[in-house]
Parts: structure tokens; C-alpha cells; sequence
């Protein structure tokens, strides 16, 4: 009997530790449609950069992970004369189970695009017969994916197939609640959206005090209004969350190319919220990746070279928002304080059909608004986007935010910030008048 009974025990131990074992792991579920027949896709799966397996079109693969947090999922390869680099972000749980379809992202499959499903309706596509299996992919426990990532509250960069935005955004603030919704879609108009908010997870010796407190709140944020509000197509935003400077130049470029090929057509918005800082010797202003240190501004984004690139073809219209300063100063401590100096930037000359609207002047810093956990400058962009449900000439958006920051700033944080906007030549005489929705 005693015998019996110690069997009875191990195997009541043995699955108390195989449930947790699996409580303690997710699974990542990828399977990659691809309607057309007789053609063949062959795509590079990597994991936070690291490169982990070839996909072909309709085959599926399970991961499973026993780490948690960001988990940055690129696709590359090319098909044709088309090239493919997309990515996308999860904040991986344990315990969790994520589905993720990609598919193409227009008829002529110059696209792709990752599809976060829901649990049901992907575990029944994943089960599909059309997709061949893949072994599955296991984690190393001893060489974990997920390094000096683990942080919560990250972007979920993807969509479902109800075209609903899929964040992780903080709902602290009445702008982050009651989005407007119209149902205008503009399909030549596309978004670049970029929150650098940790800066001392991916530099040594920074603390947290350097950190770009609520920027990651703000691109997400941003990119809802976009999707929801502004009309932009889904599948033509992209948002990066503490973005590198790989992927930054990568996209900026990218940027580039639709408004290249859509023979003037193509609307552009660009939304940053991070850290800048002039350049010592040549006081130019740049945009700084979170891998980019304040002494290797090289490898930064220049402010004049990111103004080139998007007005180097014929756009309708170019629109661009910068909550960050140039002076050293930031939401919280500056990078330039590492450094010991104060410099004031060189101002940018403007050419093409763009606008460019700054969350502050060239000598002051751009500061957060705590009580409503956003960049006080990004608030009041988003407060009037939500009043107006889109609906105002730029003129109206420039005079509110203007208004309602100069005043708020000295309220909740004692310091004067007076937002900028600096016009090109060519829209000085109508740049007022410019609407988000027609």
C-alpha cells in the first residue's frame, strides 16, 4: 500500500511541475498566408535581432519562450523586384499564448504586415491544413532572447483584421479615452510615429533620470489619433518604441520611397517624442536612437537630413511634430547634462510642401505633463485632435497649442515652454488653411 501511495505522490508532483513549467512559458503561434498559387516566398524570421528561422508562404511555426518581456519580431527577404523589412513588438507573459498571421498588406504583395489574432479565431487558422509545420522553435535557457528588455507596458505594433489599433496605452487621460473615430480613409497618407522614452536600458553608466519620461505613452497615443482620427490607413503607420538607429534610418527611408512612388499624391506625417541635441561644432539638431550617445551624434538622425529626405519628391503635403528640445535640457535630465554644455542650435531652412510644428523654442526645454501622463506639448496636440474630431485648419491647431502650452507649462511646471512651427517657403502662403480632413 505504501507503495502505491508513493507513486500516487510523484505523480501528483510530477504534474503540479509540468503545469508549472507551462504556466511559466508562452507560445508565439506565426503562420504566413500567401493567396497566390504557384508562387513561393521565402522569409527571414528574427528574434530581437537575432536570426532564428526561414519561413515559406503557408507554413506555420510555434515558439515557445520562457523569458518575458519585448520581444521584437523583423521579416526580411525579397519576392520579385519587391524587398521586405517589417517588424513588429509583443510584451511577452508568461503563461501567455500570442497569434500572429502574416500576410500581404495590399493586392500586389509589395507589403506584408503582421496580424495579431485573436486566441480563438487564431487557434483555428493555426490548425488550418493549408499551412506546413515548422519544427518548433524552443528558446535557449541558457542564452535568453529577451536581454535587458524586460519592461512592461511596451506596444503591441500590430492589427487585427476589424482594422482596431492594438496598444498597451496608458488610459490615465481623458485623451486617451473617447478617440474620435470618422470614417474617411485617406489611402495616400502615411504615418511615421517614433516614442524614445528608455535611453538607460540601452546605454552603460546612464540612470533612469535620463530617461524621456511618458514618450512611449505619446507615440501611442499618436498613433491611435492617426488611425482613428486623422484617417490614416492601418497598414500605412508605423510606430517604433525606443527606436535604434538601424531601424530609425531604416523607416525614415522608407518614408521616402511612398512619397516617391506616389507621384505627389502622398500625404506624410512624422511624430517624434525623445531626446535631441545640437551637435557641438556644427549646432546642428539631431533626433538621438536610443542606442546613440550624446558623443556619437553621428549616428544620430540629423534634423536637416530627416526635412531632405521627406521633401525630396513632390508630396501634396508634409507634416511634421517634434516633441523634444535641442537644448540640452529634456522631461527629465538631458543627455547634454552627461556633457556639461549648453549650446543653442541652428535654426533649419525649410523647402517642399511642409510644416513643422516644435514643442518648444530653440533655448528651452520640452517638459511633461504629469498629472495627464503625456508630454505637455503632445497633450494639447491630442486634446484639440479629440475637440475638433480632426476637423480645423492648421492655423486653429497651431494658435491652440501655442496657447494652451505657454500658459499650462508655467502652471503645472514653473518653466516657460512656447511651442514653435516653422513653414517651407513654398507653403508660407497656404499652410493656414491646410485641413487633416477634407
Amino acid at each position: 500500500m505504501e507503495k502505491y501511495f508513493i507513486k500516487f505522490i510523484g505523480i501528483i508532483f510530477f504534474l503540479i511541475s509540468y503545469n508549472s513549467y507551462v504556466s511559466a512559458q508562452s507560445s508565439l503561434y506565426l503562420y504566413f498566408e500567401w493567396p497566390k498559387a504557384g508562387s513561393k516566398m521565402v522569409m527571414q524570421i528574427s528574434f530581437n535581432e537575432k536570426q532564428v528561422y526561414q519561413i515559406q508562404s503557408n507554413q506555420k511555426i510555434k515558439c515557445n519562450f520562457y523569458s518575458k518581456g519585448e520581444l521584437t519580431i523583423s521579416l526580411n527577404g525579397e519576392f520579385g523586384s519587391y524587398i521586405y523589412s517589417e517588424m513588429t513588438q509583443i510584451n511577452l507573459q508568461q503563461g501567455k499564448s500570442y497569434y500572429i498571421k502574416i500576410k500581404s498588406a495590399n493586392f500586389a504583395g509589395s507589403k506584408l504586415s503582421f496580424l495579431q489574432m485573436s486566441e480563438e479565431e487564431g487557434k483555428n487558422e493555426f490548425a488550418d491544413r493549408r499551412y506546413k509545420s515548422l519544427p518548433d522553435y524552443n528558446e535557449d535557457n541558457n542564452q535568453s532572447i529577451i536581454v535587458h528588455r524586460l519592461v512592461e507596458n511596451r506596444v503591441i505594433n500590430s492589427s487585427n483584421e476589424n482594422n482596431e489599433s492594438i496598444t498597451e496605452i496608458s488610459r490615465n487621460s481623458d485623451v486617451d479615452i473617447e478617440i474620435p473615430t470618422v470614417n474617411k480613409i485617406y489611402e495616400n497618407r502615411f504615418a511615421l510615429i517614433v516614442g524614445n522614452e528608455d535611453y538607460s536600458t540601452y546605454q552603460n553608466g546612464l540612470g533612469s533620470e535620463v530617461n524621456v519620461i511618458y514618450a512611449a505613452n505619446d507615440a501611442r497615443a499618436f498613433k491611435e489619433y492617426c488611425i482613428k482620427t486623422l484617417g490614416v490607413p492601418e497598414e500605412n503607420v508605423v510606430m517604433l518604441i525606443n527606436a535604434r538607429a538601424i531601424e530609425f534610418n531604416r523607416e525614415i527611408s522608407k518614408l521616402n520611397l511612398y512619397a516617391k512612388n506616389s507621384k505627389g499624391r502622398a500625404e506624410l506625417i512624422f511624430y517624434y517624442a525623445g531626446h535631441g541635441l545640437p551637435d557641438e561644432t556644427t549646432k546642428e539638431s539631431y533626433l538621438i536612437p536610443v542606442d546613440v550617445t550624446g558623443s556619437d551624434l553621428k549616428f544620430g538622425v540629423k534634423l536637416s537630413d530627416l526635412y531632405a529626405n521627406l521633401t525630396e519628391y513632390p508630396a501634396e503635403r508634409i507634416i511634421v511634430f517634434i516633441d523634444a528640445c535641442f537644448s540640452g535640457g529634456a522631461r527629465n535630465q538631458g543627455l547634454m547634462a552627461a556633457r556639461g554644455v549648453k549650446i543653442k542650435p541652428k535654426e533649419n531652412l525649410l523647402s517642399g510642401n511642409i510644416v513643422v510644428f516644435s514643442a518648444s523654442s530653440s533655448d528651452q526645454s520640452s517638459l511633461p505633463y504629469k498629472e495627464k501622463g503625456h508630454g505637455i506639448f503632445t497633450y494639447y496636440l491630442l486634446k484639440k485632435l479629440q475637440d475638433t474630431k480632426g476637423q480645423l485648419t492648421f492655423k486653429e491647431l497651431s494658435d491652440y497649442i501655442s496657447e494652451k502650452v505657454s500658459i499650462s507649462s508655467l502652471r503645472v511646471n514653473s518653466k516657460e515652454q512656447n511651442p514653435q512651427i516653422n513653414v517651407s517657403v513654398e507653403a508660407q502662403k497656404s499652410w493656414e488653411q491646410w485641413r487633416f480632413n477634407k
